[in-house]
C-alpha cells in the first residue's frame, strides 16, 4: 500500500540516498525535506492531467454573497480542489467565471467536475501516478540532497519520462477522450463536456 513515507522513499532511492522509517521523522534531514516537499509535488502532478482517482463531481450550492454585477450568485469551490476541469448542463458550454476560488453563475445550483487533491491517500491513482509524484520530489529535492546539479537534471528527465507514461495510461482507461477545448489548459479554463476529460499528450 502506498504511503507518503512510500513516496518518499521512491524520491530517496532515485537519489541513491538511505530510506526513512517515517516522513514525520523530525530527526532525520531527508525525512523533514520530503514532508515540506511531497505536498507540492502530489499537487504539481495531479494538476498535470485528469487522472483517474483524481476528479471527482459535485453540485455546489451558491453563497449568500451576491456578485457586483453580470452574474446573480457566487459558489464556493471545495477545498479539496486543485483544477476546475468544467461545469454542466451536460453537452452545452455554461455562462460561468472562476474568480479566485470562487464561481460565479446565474443559477441556484451548479454541477462542477473537478481535480480534487487526494492528500495522503495515494492508493486512489494509479501506480504510475504514484511512481511520477516520487520522480517529481526526488526532481525537487535532488541538489539539496545531493548538491550535484547533474543528479537533479537526470532527476528531471526521469520526472517528464515518467509522468508521459502516466498521462499515456490514464488515457488508456477514458472512454471518450475528445473535449471542445482539446488542450487541457484551455478546456479545464473555459469548460467543456462534463462527460469527457481532454487527452493529454
Amino acid at each position: 500500500m502506498a504511503s507518503a513515507t512510500s513516496i518518499a522513499n521512491g524520491a530517496l532511492i532515485k537519489l541513491g540516498q538511505d530510506l526513512i522509517n517515517a516522513i514525520t521523522d523530525t530527526n532525520s534531514k531527508a525525512a523533514r525535506i520530503c514532508n515540506e516537499r511531497l505536498p507540492n509535488a502530489r499537487q504539481v502532478v495531479l494538476n498535470s492531467a485528469p487522472f483517474n482517482g483524481s476528479v471527482k463531481r459535485v453540485t455546489l450550492a451558491s453563497t449568500v454573497n451576491t456578485p457586483e454585477f453580470f452574474y446573480t450568485n457566487e459558489f464556493q469551490l471545495p477545498s479539496d480542489c486543485l483544477t476546475l476541469i468544467t461545469v454542466e448542463p451536460q453537452y452545452k458550454d455554461t455562462d460561468y467565471a472562476l474568480e479566485g476560488d470562487k464561481i460565479l453563475y446565474s443559477g441556484t445550483e451548479l454541477n462542477i467536475i473537478y481535480v480534487a487533491d487526494i492528500a495522503n491517500d495515494y492508493n486512489k491513482v494509479d501506480p504510475l501516478v504514484q511512481e511520477a509524484i516520487s520522480a517529481y520530489l526526488a526532481k525537487d529535492i535532488a541538489y539539496i540532497i545531493t548538491n550535484d546539479n547533474q543528479t537533479a537534471n537526470r532527476m528531471e528527465e526521469i520526472y517528464e519520462r515518467t509522468l508521459r507514461k502516466a498521462i499515456s495510461r490514464n488515457n488508456k482507461q477514458l472512454k471518450r477522450l475528445t473535449f471542445e477545448g482539446t488542450d487541457w489548459l484551455d478546456a479545464r479554463l473555459v469548460g467543456g463536456y462534463p462527460s469527457t476529460y481532454p487527452k493529454v499528450n
